[in-house]
């Protein structure tokens, strides 16, 4: 018995690492057909917005100097690139490990995402262990674990150094957390779970503003007064820890914040107004078709919770804990999807698009409570392999077309015209912090003022 327990624990285990290991290789092949961050292109446009900002606000800190760059915030990232580049020379000074970094900032741009990504993978490793000992259901587990996969806009983040990725990660974290409360008893745990979900939620929100919407996930949970309470307090404490290096420049994050919200325009632009309907609705549209799997998932949750809320109570029982979570998951993508409309760009749907597996998982797991629903479960798991074939096949397509374009393109402006660009703009977002020269060759130097 114990060898027969031994061996299928192993079988599992050895499943469960497919996954992950597939994204990793997924995740550096990526990073190198997509060239250096310095290019410009017409697949990514300014590669270094946001990555030289990220380096320069990461030596920022190793040079014991606040980061200047506070527009996402970002600071949970910057401060994961100063422990990366510190942990490349452990025992140098910051002057010297500036220089460093000056002279190849692709070196450490790109150990920064190769540390982005083993996070990523050890990330849906864990999340498969999670979701396999709370639902003993591989099937489950496995579509737990494709999550990135639902989405092109989550797979192209995989070559970045900027918030998008670690997004995922913290989104993945939430998931996990989430599905645990399909075995254990919110209430009977209460305190590990008002520390653990406001963890995570004060974390993203500290990575960037646009996490704030799946902050309603845990709110639905946590809905009394008291407990709601608590909640919101955590989240506020956990900001105020993963964004402790900029606390002195809270005032001109929320200055900014108002600007963007009270503006028509991308980036506090355009006229005073809440959105530009025409605009708006445009964004709303491209969000829907771009992402057609996230849309696909997101209307069949809509169809869950419209049949449970509305059914004759004769019909349905009592709303199950997956119906609350299906509830919290469907609001905060309905919310985000309302956000980025009006400030679009793909790349700021990630947490929402992240859910989609989650979601599809808290379906199933409600559906398989009916016996009669499970002859159908064959026919699902054919479907949904369809759909994995499918965006595999169009995530091939997306490599080998940015492979095209970066390799036609990333020698079209002489490289030191391009690193001095991508320099300067990791300067400015530094706060300039650093003095700009020309070495013989052209290439800009940077000293520390």
């Amino acid at each position: 018995m114990l060898k027969s327990n031994y061996f299928k624990c192993s079988f599992i285990l050895i499943l469960l690492l497919i996954i992950p290991l597939f994204f990793f290789f997924w995740g550096k092949n990526l990073h190198k057909v997509s060239g250096p961050n310095y290019i410009t292109t017409s697949y990514r446009g300014q590669h270094f917005d946001p990555e030289y900002a990220y380096l320069f606000n990461s030596l920022n800190i190793i040079n014991g100097i606040a980061p200047w760059h506070i527009d996402h915030p970002g600071t949970p990232l910057q401060m994961l690139g100063a422990m990366v580049i510190k942990a490349s020379h452990p025992f140098t000074n910051s002057k010297s490990i500036t220089g460093f970094a000056f002279t190849n900032p692709e070196i450490y741009l790109t150990r920064i995402n190769f540390v982005i990504n083993i996070l990523i993978v050890l990330t849906i490793f864990v999340l498969g262990i999670a979701t396999y000992f709370v639902t003993e259901n591989i099937f489950l587990t496995l579509i737990m674990q494709l999550s990135p996969l639902f989405s092109l806009t989550i797979l192209a983040s995989f070559s970045r150094v900027s918030p998008e990725p670690i997004l995922l990660i913290i989104t993945l974290l939430l998931a996990g957390a989430l599905i645990s409360l399909l075995k254990f008893d919110l209430n009977q745990h209460l305190k590990t779970y008002l520390a653990l979900f406001s963890i995570i939620i004060g974390l993203g929100i500290a990575l960037k503003i646009s996490f704030l919407p799946l902050a309603i996930i845990p709110g639905i949970l946590f809905w009394k007064r008291k407990k709601l309470s608590l909640y919101l307090l955590g989240v506020l404490a956990s900001f105020v820890i993963f964004t402790l290096p900029i606390i002195f420049r809270y005032k001109s994050i929320l200055a900014w914040t108002f600007q963007l919200s009270l503006h028509e325009k991308k980036y506090g632009k355009g006229a005073l107004g809440i959105v530009d309907p025409a605009s708006f609705l445009h964004s709303f549209i491209n969000i829907l078709t771009k992402e057609w799997i996230f849309s696909l998932i997101l209307l069949i949750c809509l169809i869950f919770l419209l049949t449970k809320t509305f059914a004759p109570k004769k019909l349905t029982q009592e709303k199950s804990i997956e119906y609350y979570l299906i509830l919290g998951c469907v609001l905060a993508q309905l919310l985000q999807i309302i956000i980025v409309s009006k400030h679009y760009n793909l790349r700021y749907m990630l947490p929402a698009f992240s859910l989609s597996g989650a979601a599809l998982v808290f379906l199933l797991s409600d559906f398989l409570k009916n016996d009669h629903f499970k002859k159908y479960l064959s026919i699902i798991g054919l479907l949904i392999f369809m759909l994995v074939f499918m965006q595999s096949y169009q995530a091939v397509k997306m490599l080998n077309n940015i492979k095209i374009i970066v390799a036609n393109e990333k020698s079209k402006i002489p490289k030191n015209i391009q690193l001095n660009k991508a320099l300067e703009f990791g300067n400015f977002w530094s706060g300039e912090k650093y003095d700009v020269g020309a070495d013989p060759k052209g290439f800009k130097t940077l000293k520390i003022f």
